[in-house]
């Protein structure tokens, strides 16, 4: 029996954008580690991207997603909370 995963891999890309003008990619990175993130079994995986205020060169990526498990116990279904993180410049 064969079975398909599907795996999401993300990426931050960064654009500069001037009025009237053609939008220029500026940067691209890759976040969370080139870690693959199985689509089949993560919901709602929520994004957050922050800077530190007096730091403007540094910015820091945090991916946060909830796993859903069958859990044959007495319990029923149980959640693993998984997260990612990225501080790239």
């Amino acid at each position: 029996m064969l079975v398909t995963i599907f795996v999401a891999r993300y990426r931050l890309h960064w654009w500069l954008v001037v009025p009237y003008a053609t939008l220029r990619k500026v940067a691209e990175v890759m976040l969370f580690g080139d870690q693959d993130i199985p689509e089949y079994s993560y919901d709602n995986l929520s994004i957050t991207i922050c800077q530190w205020p007096n730091d403007l060169s540094k910015i820091l990526v945090y991916g946060c997603s909830l796993e859903k498990e069958a859990d044959v116990g007495c319990l029923g279904n149980t959640s693993n909370r998984r997260c990612y993180l990225t501080i790239t410049a």
